[in-house]
């Protein structure tokens, strides 16, 4: 296997590298070059898990079904607020963001502050997310 550089890309035959993800690059290493027009589908849904035996070749058709029906992704059951593995926010923080922008406290700023984006103050402003935090 060829080894892999920190820009998580690998050398092919022309000197020209190939961007890779790790998922991929076991996949390759276990069982050959795989048609780059499949997707490798983690079978547990943990996407951090890139043990051979937890990934499957698979058409993007099906990794939407499995994400679907095996993973409850795209129907309303994601994680959530503090749920979600990439939350930024807790309820804590969310509240101190209600209160600053009562008190007139400008999104951008309180942004920057939580590190989020200010469409995600906005969205908390206007009770699209995080609806039931007061």
């Amino acid at each position: 296997m060829p080894s892999i550089s920190s820009k998580g890309s690998v050398p092919r035959e022309d000197g020209k590298h190939r961007y890779v993800s790790a998922h991929r690059v076991v996949w390759e290493f276990y069982y050959g070059t795989s048609d780059l027009n499949l997707t490798i589908n983690h079978k547990n849904g943990n996407t951090l898990d890139n043990r051979p035996e937890n990934l499957e070749l698979v058409s993007n058709r099906v990794n939407a079904v499995h994400g679907h029906s095996v993973l409850g992704r795209g129907n309303g059951s994601r994680n959530k607020g503090e749920q979600n593995p990439q939350c930024k926010l807790n309820v804590e923080k969310v509240s101190d963001i209600k209160r600053r922008l009562g008190e007139g406290e400008s999104g951008n700023s309180l942004a920057a502050l939580f590190a989020v984006s200010p469409m995600t103050i906005s969205n908390i402003k206007h009770g699209v997310i995080w609806k039931d935090v007061k």
